[in-house]
């Protein structure tokens, strides 16, 4: 499928979050897809490098990479949960 076909569709980005949730076994926190300029722009939050390359080949598989822009950060549930303990204090 040719991208252009791929994003005039109307559940594109739904699609999308669907084949990272899968190949990522839903641990990419705080997913979001939006489109700008022509590209497109995958967030979120991923415990490990390894959850975050699960996620960006997932999309390579519709996309090609020179529209993908993953903006995806890593960070450890262990040191989140610490950090957002210590906010409370």
């Amino acid at each position: 499928m040719v991208m252009s076909d791929f994003l005039g569709r109307t559940d594109w980005a739904e699609q999308l979050v669907g084949r990272i949730r899968l190949r990522t076994d839903r641990r990419l926190r705080g997913l979001s897809i939006t489109r700008q300029s022509g590209q497109v722009f995958v967030s979120g939050r991923a415990p490990s490098f390894y959850v975050r390359q699960l996620a960006e080949h997932a999309a390579m598989e519709l996309l090609p990479t020179e529209h993908l822009r993953l903006k995806i950060e890593v960070a450890p549930i262990a040191a989140a949960k610490t950090a957002d303990r210590l906010d409370r204090f």
